[in-house]
């Protein structure tokens, strides 16, 4: 999950100011460079909000994994369990 996150475009222009610390699943200040304080809050905020949208998405992923949207009236397929993850990724 970090690799994608890492992979965000506004993320990977800070990401070689901070390391990340497996022992408290967090980044810290990168010893190559001095960024402020509130800098590295910001980007712990973001690593966190995306770790939870992800698991969101996971979640509903893991609910409609075995299932098709289909219209009420014809009784049509509207979107394949495919379609819809992919829209969610």
């Amino acid at each position: 999950m970090r690799e994608e996150f890492e992979k965000l475009s506004v993320i990977k222009h800070f990401k070689d100011s901070f390391d990340f610390d497996k022992d408290s699943d967090e980044y810290v200040r990168s010893t190559l460079y001095d960024q402020p304080e509130y800098l590295l809050g910001f980007f712990n905020g973001a690593w966190y909000a995306f770790q939870e949208k992800q698991k969101k998405i996971d979640e509903l992923i893991s609910r409609v994994s075995d299932r098709s949207i289909y219209d009420k009236v014809s009784g049509d397929k509207v979107i394949s369990v495919d379609k819809i993850k992919e829209l969610l990724k």
